[in-house]
Parts: structure tokens; C-alpha cells; sequence
């Protein structure tokens, strides 16, 4: 069985509360670059903001017993880890925000090196705004772990591994694309990087471009050229 569907709307404070029923140290997964605190500082300054994140991969176990449950929690983390860290530590007063944060609804406010407790009790509705922020997350159901490594593979085949997130996984490499691959990173890049892929390369989309995207952009491209005719 191999399942993925998108797991039910939940606010950050939920996914807070349910840290101790994630797996971190997914079984299959063996080796992350930890963001600095710059970057978990830009996450949350992007959450406050209302920006949208890439989506989260969890291994769900909520739904059946399996043996790549080795930890016997709800949740593992396929992709996302440093995402949720940084969440987490934003509750927890690891991680302020940086001097240069500005509230792009009221630029006025002084809100640089405020930590979450500081929110809490100076601007209770902006605390509101981040633990009511809504991650979009998706459940992978499956009992096999070569299902997983290949969702990876997918996930991860088009970003770059200098990135924001350098990933290592249980495979014994991942596909090597050219540094003008569409990437969750480089999300302005759009339709003239196409032309830098392998011809003989299949392309594999992150979960930021999407199909539907991509084909209004070439109908783009067609009704130009009837107008130019």
C-alpha cells in the first residue's frame, strides 16, 4: 500500500502540542544540515507575514501498524524536519526575531529580537497569527520503505542540495540536475529555465510548480506566438 493524502488542516500550536509523537529521527533518514538561526529566524518572519511554506512529508503510522515504525510514534518526518525545529523552537524561546523583521502589516512596530513570549504579552494577536498559521502537510501511508525513498528521491531531485536544506537519506544517491533545475528555492525561475533541463532527462516538478501551472504557462507561450503570426 501506498498512500499519500493531504493530512487534515491543523494550526501550529496543535502540531506544538503533538512534537512528542514525532519521530525525528525517521529510521530511513540518517543525516541533516541543521539550519542556522538566520534561517529559522527567515521561516518564522515568513510565517508572521502569511507567506506559504512548502509542504511537510510525514510518514503517518496513525492509520496501520507497520514495521518502519521503529520509534513507535504517530508521525515520522519524511521532509520538513528543520521546519518543524525551527517552529518549535520559536515556542519555546530558542529563537527570536531577527533584526531586520519588519510586520509588513504595520511596518511601525518594533518587533526585532521579540521573542514568542514577548508576543505573547506586548502583541497578543500577532502570537495569535503564528499559532493559528496553518502548515500544509501531507500523510504518506505505506508499509514500504522503498515507496519512501523513491517519494524522496522525487521530492528532492529537483532542489539543490547547497540549498536551504541539504537532506541525506537512506539512498545510494540521488540524481544529479543541473544548478538551473526548478527548485522550492529558486521559485522565480519559471518557464525559461525549462530549457536548461537534459533533453533526456524526465522533469520532475517540486511541490512548489505544479502541473496545472506549467500548462497555463505554455498555452501562454502558444497564444503568443498566434498573435505574433
Amino acid at each position: 500500500m501506498f498512500i499519500i493524502k493531504s493530512f487534515a488542516p491543523k494550526p501550529l500550536r496543535w502540531w506544538f502540542h503533538q512534537r512528542g509523537n514525532i519521530d525525528f529521527k525517521f529510521h530511513y533518514r540518517f543525516k541533516d544540515r541543521n539550519w542556522t538561526k538566520e534561517e529559522k529566524a527567515y521561516l518564522i518572519d515568513s510565517i508572521l507575514n502569511g507567506y506559504d511554506l512548502p509542504k511537510i512529508y510525514i510518514a503517518d503510522f496513525t492509520y496501520k501498524n507497520t514495521p518502519l515504525n521503529v520509534h513507535e510514534n504517530y508521525y515520522g518526518i519524511i521532509d520538513g524536519k528543520n521546519r518543524f525545529e525551527s517552529i518549535f523552537d520559536f515556542f519555546d524561546g530558542n529563537l527570536v526575531l531577527s533584526e531586520g523583521f519588519k510586520y509588513n502589516v504595520k511596518p511601525s512596530l518594533k518587533l526585532a529580537g521579540l521573542s514568542y513570549k514577548d508576543l505573547e504579552f506586548q502583541y497578543p494577536d500577532l502570537a495569535n497569527r503564528y499559532d493559528s498559521f496553518v502548515l500544509s502537510v501531507m500523510s504518506v501511508i505505506t508499509d514500504d520503505k522503498d515507496k519512501i525513498n523513491e517519494l524522496f528521491s522525487r521530492l528532492n531531485s529537483t532542489k539543490s542540495l547547497s540549498g536551504t536544506e541539504v537532506r541525506g537519506f537512506g539512498l545510494s544517491s540521488l540524481p544529479k540536475w543541473p544548478s538551473s533545475s526548478i527548485t522550492n528555492e529558486k521559485p522565480g525561475l519559471g518557464l525559461p529555465g525549462l530549457k536548461h533541463q537534459h533533453r533526456n532527462k524526465p522533469l520532475l516538478l517540486s511541490s512548489s510548480i505544479t502541473n496545472e501551472k506549467i500548462g497555463l504557462g505554455l498555452m501562454g507561450l502558444e497564444n503568443q506566438r498566434k498573435e505574433r503570426k
